[in-house]
Parts: C-alpha cells; structure tokens; sequence
C-alpha cells in the first residue's frame, strides 16, 4: 500500500513458511529485537519487549511473568488434566513451596515450607495448622491438637455439634464472659429435651449445676431425685 508490506494467501489452502535451516524467526530489520522464534527440535519462544514470555519445552510450557486467565462469563476459569492416577500444581516461591494435588481418589495441599499452612476469609485469617500439626481456630498460636478461639460473651462462640437432619443442638462445649465474668459450659441434648449440662462461673446467676434426668444441682428446673 506504498507504506506497509504484506505476505497474503489468496487462495483456498494453507500458508506454509519452509526452511532448510533449523529456525525460522521474526524480529525488526536487524534481528535486535525478537519477535517470534521456532526452532527446529527445539523450543518455541514469544516475547515481549524483546524478553521471551512463553517458551515450549521437552515436557510442555513455560511462562515467564504474570499468566491472567480470563475465562469470561465461563465459571470455569482454569482445568488441569493428567492421565496418570495423580495430578499436581506446584507454587515454588525462593523461600518456600506448596502442592495442590490429586493422589488415587485423595484430595491434597502440601506446605513443604516450616511454617503454618493458613485459611483466610473474608481478607482475614480465619485458622491455621502449625509445622507441628497443631489446629488453631481464631488463634494464631495454638498450644494444643485443637485450640478454639472465640470473641463471643455467649453461646455464639465455642465448638457446636448441630443435628444433621434439622437445626437441633446436639452438643456444645463454650465458654466467654457475662458482665465481665468469665465461664464455661458443656451441654449435651437430645430431641425429647433430656439434656446434661455443666456450667461453671463465679456469677451466682450462672451458679454451677448439673442437669440431667430430674437431677439439678444450682437448679434449672428438675423436679426431684435430688434438686439443689
């Protein structure tokens, strides 16, 4: 068009470039920037800036950079797919590295890093398992197999057992602080209402009792064989 070159295919079939050389490459008028390189054998770059952003390998692709998927208004953004009996994705950091794999029919994420392997929700962190495979729920340091931390004053807070058909407590084990007095509790309930329930606290509202077939002690309603 008197500015612009053009290599076009008018015809029906296929364009095909040949060469008798190994690699067939694009780049600006005196190759000091690269576009496009193939090579016979060997790797298949892209660049950008004249840096090579993606590259074939003897075992599949590398990308140098930030790789954004955009899968549109497709829920699925991203699928990884092995015909061996396991898959992974791996994420190597200079300090650190974690696994997201499939093993036979188990599910599994690896820390392989020293340090705690950390769920987050909603921009916070929500739990976390410790190098020595110690749970901590609300807590950043937990001292025991499982460790429970909970800002509630009441029933809110703790560990719940919640019946799987319906909504029903099963049990319940809590603790948190009443007009600045602390205590604890454990409940455990059946449909029919019978329930064993210990409290104990320094407030004389919330006096320790034991409640369990018409046996109270501090009281909460049993009606004989021994009230208190």
């Amino acid at each position: 068009d008197g500015f612009n070159s053009y290599i076009e295919d008018a015809g029906t079939g296929n364009l095909w470039f040949k060469s008798n050389g190994a690699t067939i490459g694009f780049g600006n008028s005196d190759l000091s920037e690269l576009f496009a390189v193939f090579n016979k054998d060997g790797a298949s770059k892209l660049y950008f800036n004249n840096s090579s952003k993606i590259e074939t390998t003897s075992t599949g692709i590398d990308v140098t950079g930030v790789l954004a998927v955009n899968s549109g208004t497709t829920d699925t953004a991203a699928t990884f797919t092995s015909s061996d009996t396991a898959v992974a994705v791996n994420f190597v950091a200079s300090d650190n590295s974690m696994q997201i794999a499939t093993s036979g029919t188990d599910g599994i994420i690896k820390n392989n890093g020293a340090g705690s392997l950390r769920l987050f929700n909603n921009g916070s962190e929500a739990a976390r398992i410790n190098s020595s495979g110690l749970v901590g729920i609300g807590l950043t340091s937990p001292s025991s197999p499982l460790t429970i931390k909970s800002s509630a004053t009441h029933s809110g807070g703790g560990l719940r057992i919640i019946q799987d058909s319906g909504t029903n407590l099963v049990a319940s084990l809590f603790g948190g602080v009443n007009s600045g007095t602390r205590f604890g509790r454990l409940e455990l309930s059946e449909t029919s209402g019978d329930a064993i329930n210990v409290r104990i606290s320094a407030d004389p509202s919330l006096s320790s009792y034991i409640n369990a077939g018409n046996f109270g002690i501090g009281i909460s309603s049993p009606s004989h064989k021994l009230t208190v």
